[in-house]
């Protein structure tokens, strides 16, 4: 048997908010950001959720500012990069992690198969519990 929900909206009891999770397994933030420009924009935050401000320290190094702090320093930022987010680079290899994991931040360094720091297309996504 299977079962199909549609919905356009899903609001709290009152009808005024968002449903409030009983169970905190939920991404915490998320964002997208080019580092290198050449996909949204040089130093621009694309889509985020509870990310504040994104900064470009050098290269290949971002540091993302949290909105909402997190509740320990011992949260899960998983992140990765990419060189332009364009389909004609998509064998162009790179890696990236977290560092420097605060509440209220933490910085990603990305580099190339080379291992050379580079600037490119980042991604986070944050797992934890909320402050």
């Amino acid at each position: 048997m299977t079962s199909v929900l549609n919905v356009d909206t899903i609001a709290d009891k009152a009808g005024t908010g968002p449903v409030g999770l009983t169970k905190q397994h939920a991404a915490k933030q998320f964002m997208l950001f080019d580092q290198r420009g050449s996909y949204i924009g040089v130093n621009t935050l694309g889509e985020s959720l509870n990310t504040s401000s994104v900064s470009d320290d050098a290269t290949g190094n971002i540091t993302i500012s949290l909105v909402s702090n997190m509740a320990t320093a011992n949260y899960s930022p998983v992140t990765t990069s990419h060189y332009n987010g364009l389909v004609a680079n998509k064998n162009n290899a790179r890696f990236s992690g977290p560092y420097t994991i605060t509440t209220s931040a933490f910085a990603m360094s990305i580099c190339s198969s080379n291992s050379n720091a580079s600037d490119g297309l980042a991604q986070t996504v944050v797992n934890g519990g909320l402050a």
